[in-house]
């Protein structure tokens, strides 16, 4: 995961229609959440999620496109999910 994290980091400064881009990596209790969020030069900005467990054999990739004026909502949204996930 703090592979995946890194080649975001560092690719992202060169990509010219990006901007405010974050990145972490949660701890949940049967694996590892890296969370990204940026905005794009439109009006839009997007979350992207990639969950992996322990074992590193199962995996949930989570796309959330939107319009900066709903950020609120997606916030909750995203919120809920990080809560939520679980891997069995």
């Amino acid at each position: 995961m703090r592979i995946r994290k890194r080649v975001y980091d560092e690719f992202n400064p060169q990509i010219t229609t990006q901007r405010n881009y974050h990145s972490e990596i949660k701890s949940i209790e049967n694996g590892k959440i890296l969370v990204i969020n940026f905005d794009r030069i439109d009006d839009y900005s997007q979350y992207l999620i990639n969950a992996v467990n322990k074992t590193n054999d199962k995996t949930v990739a989570i796309r959330i496109e939107y319009d900066k004026k709903d950020e609120l909502k997606v916030k909750k949204i995203v919120e809920h999910i990080l809560k939520n996930m679980k891997f069995k």
